[in-house]
């Protein structure tokens, strides 16, 4: 019996950079975000791993984007009650350098072998298809040709919060009207999606070139690359 049947997966869910295609098309595309002011773009990666830190702890003021954007940029002051206007300044330097630059950026990618095919399949199978990504979705979807089968897309950024918390995974489940326990993950980040995902019971699959499940033991499945990912869920 194959493992959507087996376990009574309705959604298979997904992040989208190293999953859906090669992290490598990723990196590449990243590196004209550090310019034109080095210092911010050397710094974002730094502010990024602070509020992943400080999550659970120092929570944003509300759990959307508006909140997500305040609290990124007061990190990136790093200084006692910054003032609104300080706020703002940061919150468009971010999105003039970094996501206004990645709408563009991203529009080249091509996605992994076997991926769309493997996508399409489930589909007509009736399986809800989900992207859950921590960087803006934009135009990935189309540019990867998935848009008119997935059933939702979201930034954990819109939600308030960065993967690995389980926030946005309540999200999307909650969003879905279903049970996580139905839900299957695929993620090629451990700490990120497969660590995230399991905080709420999802099945996870954890896609790596590594095979080691001693060593991932909250990845339910490990796939090398979409073939394998299409066997292990349908055959």
């Amino acid at each position: 019996m194959s493992t959507l049947k087996e376990k009574g997966i309705k959604a298979i869910c997904l992040d989208i950079d190293g999953t859906l295609y090669p992290r490598s098309q990723m990196n590449l595309r990243l590196i004209p975000s550090f310019f034109p002011n080095i210092r911010l773009g050397l710094k974002f990666n730094k502010v990024r791993q602070m509020y992943r830190s400080t999550q659970e702890i120092d929570f944003p003021k509300s759990d959307n984007l508006e909140g997500f954007l305040e609290k990124q940029a007061k990190l990136y002051l790093n200084k006692k009650n910054p003032t609104k206007k300080e706020i703002e300044k940061v919150i468009r330097k971010i999105d003039k350098q970094f996501y206004k630059s990645w709408e563009k950026t991203f529009l080249s990618i091509r996605g992994y072998k076997n991926m769309l095919k493997t996508l399409e399949r489930a589909k007509k199978e009736n399986i809800k298809i989900v992207l859950l990504s921590d960087f803006p979705i934009a135009q990935k979807p189309k540019t990867l040709k998935v848009e008119n089968i997935i059933d939702f897309a979201i930034s954990s950024e819109q939600t308030g919060y960065l993967k690995p918390s389980e926030k946005p995974f309540i999200y999307i489940c909650n969003n879905l009207n279903l049970d996580p326990k139905s839900c299957i993950y695929i993620g090629d980040s451990y700490n990120k999606d497969i660590i995230g995902a399991k905080k709420i019971n999802m099945k996870t699959l954890y896609l790596t070139k590594k095979s080691n499940k001693k060593k991932y033991p909250e990845a339910d499945f490990i796939c090398k690359n979409w073939f394998e990912i299409e066997k292990k869920l349908f055959e």
